[in-house]
């Protein structure tokens, strides 16, 4: 049980004084060093030598499973994107785990479940192509384990209920109809033994009981004490079920994620809050490769977390993560209730795509309210290996936040430096909301080959802030964007425009076929071009409709040929439901 708790005698002491120490300090908010509860403090002897030459990001990672991996039958499949068209450009996943719908993976008996059995004794009994049936609307309480089982092929635990088909998301009106499992302890209501695999969980509520009120994990894939590949759970997936929390409850995650081809897919996980760090899903300890689709994700420290902890396997932190169309949203009722920090976080994470997604509502609270922070970190100094590298973000919609996206190091100089981040074809809208932030893109630390192409953004203080620590940024391209409207846009502590980008990339070629909206007398260099306010830059209909009009002066502006800013059509096609 401790494993889970991870708040006791002095490291209870140490989340409250790490808490308070995140909170707003004057304009600048405190970049934070939070804790995830479950990991046991580091060796006092594994410290990173601050001050000491700074490794570069690796192009590989051991983060693979080989040796280990049950051999891909076919329920499970695997793609190898192309790979980047330049040094610079980041790596997409090598692999996304496709979960498979499940038709052909039920061939052996199907056990009938019903209110009042034993559940346990069922998944238990349950072996390989076997099919659990759970009577639907049942309630079962208890904190059920799922066991390693011989041989290969999956085990499905479902409600008796019929559900959409694959690709539909789960709501709460919908979930009325599931087998409802329920924890009344701090322990998850579900948990994958080490080693365990092929378990896919389709069509189940899972929650807490109503006089519960701290728990830490509600479906455990890994609790993050994994020391070896051999214990750690694979083939895992979560498909159109309903977690969450409920109004009192204070909860740390919905679902963990320290797993190998592992999915939450087509799901609804909410009222994940705390506190202290939240996050609907969490993981520091899977090598991946992992998927989250499709699902709605309300998280009260971040909705999405990987990092925070340090990874006890040696080598091994997340990899080949794919986040697509999903909704990530903070409920604005949560002001002044619960511990907010930023939509998205990644302490640690290599070969991750971000795509597709509607972010929203994130506000100035134990941090600055961003859609988004990347460090490049490990948590205690214990993983000097981990680091943030080779990320995607594109065809994302922002809303309602009071800050864009935070790229940093961490201040620890033993980790790898963050490298390969592409920001391209993202829509920002209603930066600064909330409180002061108004930046959108905040640049800190050792950073190099940064690709920020094809965005529409306006911000009342920055588009582009290079923090004071900040010296060079090699690799920086910073085109065709739309971006502007604040005091200072594209700021650095020596000067703005273009004197910014040539003190800390070099070159006036990193920053090319912008549209720059205020202010009117900085110098941003002959290959951008400038508008007095957004509506001069001829939106069809901003913001709803971020296209430029058939009348605007900056059609076909951009170094590519296209229209400076984010490409409309392809945002709206790849955000279409996942709101």
């Amino acid at each position: 049980m401790v494993k889970y708790l991870g708040l006791t005698g002095s490291a209870l002491f140490v989340s409250v004084v790490v808490w308070w120490g995140v909170r707003p300090i004057g304009d600048r908010m405190a970049v934070h060093a939070d804790r995830a509860d479950s990991a046991a403090a580091p060796p006092d002897s594994i410290q990173p030598t601050l001050g000491s030459p700074r490794p570069s990001c690796p192009a590989d990672l051991a983060s693979d499973t080989a040796g280990v991996r049950e051999p891909i039958d076919e329920s499970t499949t695997v793609s190898t994107p192309s790979a980047p068209r330049g040094a610079n450009e980041p790596e997409l996943p090598r692999k996304v785990f496709s979960p498979y719908d499940g038709s052909r993976a039920v061939v052996g008996k199907r056990i009938s479940v019903r209110a009042g059995d034993n559940l346990q004794r069922a998944i238990d009994r349950a072996g390989r192509g076997d099919e659990i049936v759970v009577e639907a609307g049942a309630r079962f309480l208890g904190n059920f384990v799922l066991p390693r089982k011989p041989g290969d092929g999956w085990i499905t635990i479902r409600s008796d209920a019929a559900l959409a088909p694959s690709g539909n998301r789960m709501t709460p009106t919908a979930a009325r109809k599931l087998a409802k499992i329920v924890t009344a302890k701090a322990e998850p209501a579900l948990r994958v033994e080490d080693g365990a695999s092929g378990w896919r969980l389709v069509g189940l509520e899972v929650g807490a009981a109503p006089g519960l009120t701290v728990t830490y994990t509600l479906v455990s894939f890994g609790d993050g004490d994994e020391t070896s590949l051999a214990q750690v759970p694979r083939r895992l997936v979560l498909d159109r079920s309903y977690v969450h929390g409920h109004d009192l409850l204070d909860v740390r995650r919905g679902v963990g994620l320290q797993c190998a081809d592992c999915a939450v897919v087509d799901s609804w996980i909410s009222d994940i809050h705390s506190a202290f760090d939240a996050a609907a899903v969490w993981g520091w300890n899977g090598p991946g490769p992992m998927l989250i689709e499709n699902n709605r994700l309300e998280g009260s420290g971040e909705n999405v977390m990987f990092g925070g902890a340090d990874p006890r396997i040696p080598g091994v932190q997340p990899a080949d993560i794919t986040i697509r169309h999903n909704h990530i949203i903070k409920p604005l009722a949560w002001k002044g209730r619960w511990l907010a920090k930023n939509l998205v976080e990644f302490k640690s994470g290599v070969r991750v795509l971000m795509e597709g997604n509607v972010l929203e509502n994130s506000w100035p609270d134990g941090q600055a309210g961003f859609a988004a922070v990347w460090w490049s970190t490990d948590q205690y100094g214990s993983a000097p290996w981990v680091t943030t590298c080779d990320i995607t973000f594109r065809n994302n919609r922002i809303d309602n936040v009071s800050g864009g996206i935070l790229l940093t190091d961490g201040n620890r100089s033993a980790n790898p430096a963050m490298t390969r981040v592409a920001i391209h074809d993202n829509l920002f809208t209603n930066v600064g909301a909330g409180g002061i932030n108004g930046r959108v893109f905040w640049l800190v630390g050792p950073l190099t080959n940064l690709l920020i192409t094809h965005n529409t953004a306006f911000a009342p203080v920055s588009s582009v802030f290079f923090d004071g620590t900040i010296r060079t940024v090699p690799g920086l391209v910073l085109n065709d964007n739309i971006l502007g409207d604040g005091e200072y846009n594209v700021f650095s502590t020596n000067g703005q425009g273009m004197s910014a980008i040539l003190s800390t990339v070099g070159t006036e070629d990193a920053m090319r076929g912008n549209v720059f909206v205020r202010p009117s007398w900085v110098n941003y260099g002959s290959a951008n071009f400038t508008a007095a306010t957004p509506a001069a830059v001829g939106f069809n209909n901003w913001p709803q409709d971020p296209r430029l009009s058939g009348s605007s002066s900056f059609r076909g502006r951009a170094t590519d040929g296209r229209d400076p800013g984010v490409d409309a059509d392809a945002l709206a096609s790849a955000t279409q439901g996942a709101k």
